[in-house]
């Protein structure tokens, strides 16, 4: 299968640091700003470690704000209390649906 207007093949780009997690792909911060800290320390510029990550060097700079002073337990920490905040975010907004369902069957407007 080709792309239109261009010779090239339509073929899976494959990049460092990506997982699969219910059909959507997340990249590993934290894994990512390890190998960003190698790079940096090897003398390459941001420039080129966003590069070598296949990121934008403003995705480099937010990681790097986020993470920076991050250990690894941490930030699995911190996504693991996302992971629960979003779970349970899910589970209000379905009660709250149950709840105004009820409610409207309660008046009979149903």
């Amino acid at each position: 299968m080709r792309r239109r207007g261009t010779d090239q093949s339509c073929k899976p780009v494959r990049r460092p640091f990506v997982t699969v997690v219910g059909g959507t792909q997340w990249r590993l911060p934290p894994a990512a700003a390890r190998e960003a800290d190698r790079l940096l320390g090897e003398g390459k510029s941001v420039a080129e470690v966003a590069k070598a990550l296949e990121i934008s060097e403003h995705t480099f700079s937010r990681w790097r704000n986020q993470y920076g002073g991050m250990k690894a337990d941490d930030a699995k920490d911190l996504r693991r209390l996302r992971d629960e905040n979003a779970r349970l975010k899910r589970l209000v907004a379905d009660l709250t649906l149950d709840n105004e369902m009820l409610k409207e069957v309660a008046r009979g407007n149903f």
